[in-house]
């Protein structure tokens, strides 16, 4: 079905499904880097920033109309968001428990991790206690609290974000990655995973979410201009080579700040404005969905499940690196398929439709997570 045949708010962007899915993947590298030695991610962090546009647009498809005509409430929105993130979120976090009871625990590991728990159950950031980490859990999960304040602030001013507020508001958080960029010592984008630097992340998630709300903004003029262009399907595969590349890219240590911020401030709209002009057909299409669906699976999984696989493997995983990698990645892919398709999807189903606000949910669907 192409893009000119459906209305934006029912447009599957099958290119941005993919670039989400590379993406995680990318990630999942980073984080069990020692399974793919001498392989490394050095840029792949910029995979977070990639996924706050990314939601920043399939939000503002989503929701936006039926927020700006009161179609649904705060609170309704509110509530399908949490059912979105919540049952990977809590599964990944629930295995990571499991892991550390297998090991010995004294009485203050036992309160540490009993804290943990208690703060996990909510999303309540840690503080620093015990461990820098802000999700000792699950730590990549540290970016959904950044998302959901995002949207909520969304929803909150969805009717007064007017196209000089929107640049201001660019223009602000610009600023303040810039500034961030010349504090942290490693001079990179790569924080807001540790509890001392949590609260930058906020710049981070502003300037890329609300980036993205603004480029959906300007679709149907992109569509217009795609019209014009053959080979949709080509252009699409470029768009995701052209991820790939920038997150395996290995900047020297001078450029390093420079080539962060240039890549989320102006890259990244240019590649997700490309991502919605251009969707594949036919197999590349169901590829690219594919990718999209396990996606926030992989995110969630990929870091207690590489902590159970560490435990099992007793350090082979390390000694027949790269090739246990590999493995790696596409034992993760089939384990986040299956937890989407016999976990996420059915419960958070069955939550949507036992939910007060049932009447104004949408139907469930596999599309973005975010």
């Amino acid at each position: 079905m192409s893009v000119a045949a459906q209305s934006p708010a029912k447009t599957i962007f099958y290119s941005l499904d993919g670039m989400r899915g590379v993406a995680a993947l990318l990630v999942v590298v980073r984080h069990t880097e020692h399974f793919f030695a001498p392989w490394t991610m050095q840029q792949s962090y910029l995979a977070v920033d990639l996924f706050f546009m990314l939601s920043g647009v399939v939000i503002a498809q989503a929701y936006g109309s039926r927020l700006l005509e009161q179609q649904l409430s705060f609170r309704a929105f509110a509530r399908i968001r949490l059912i979105r993130i919540m049952p990977l979120y809590l599964l990944g976090s629930a295995l990571s428990v499991c892991i550390m009871l297998t090991g010995p625990l004294d009485a203050g590991s036992a309160f540490n991790l009993l804290f943990y728990v208690t703060l996990g159950a909510f999303m309540i950031p840690n503080p620093g206690f015990g461990t820098i980490d802000v999700y000792p859990l699950n730590n990549p999960a540290w970016s959904l609290p950044l998302e959901l304040g995002a949207n909520a602030l969304y929803v909150a001013f969805i009717d007064r974000l007017t196209l000089l507020r929107m640049i201001g508001i660019l223009l602000f958080n610009a600023a303040g990655i810039a500034l961030t960029l010349w504090l942290i010592t490693s001079h990179s984008l790569n924080f807001g995973f540790w509890a001392k630097s949590f609260p930058f992340g906020m710049f981070r998630v502003g300037y890329s979410f609300f980036s993205g709300v603004l480029l959906f903004r300007y679709y149907q003029q992109l569509s217009e201009v795609a019209k014009r262009i053959r080979c949709h399907t080509l252009c699409a595969w470029l768009v995701i080579a052209a991820v790939v590349m920038i997150l395996t890219a290995a900047p020297s240590r001078t450029v390093q700040p420079f080539y962060d911020f240039v890549v989320v401030t102006c890259v990244f709209p240019l590649i997700i404005g490309f991502g919605l002009m251009f969707q594949p057909s036919g197999t590349s299409a169901r590829v690219f969905r594919f990718f999209g669906t396990m996606s926030y699976a992989v995110y969630m999984l990929h870091a207690p499940f590489g902590g159970l696989i560490d435990t099992l493997s007793a350090g082979r995983m390390e000694q027949n690196a790269p090739w246990s990698g590999l493995a790696f990645l596409v034992a993760v892919s089939v384990v986040s398929v299956a937890a989407d398709a016999w976990y996420d999807f059915p419960v958070r189903r069955w939550l949507l439709r036992n939910s007060a606000g049932h009447k104004q949910a949408q139907p469930v669907s596999r599309a973005l997570p975010s």
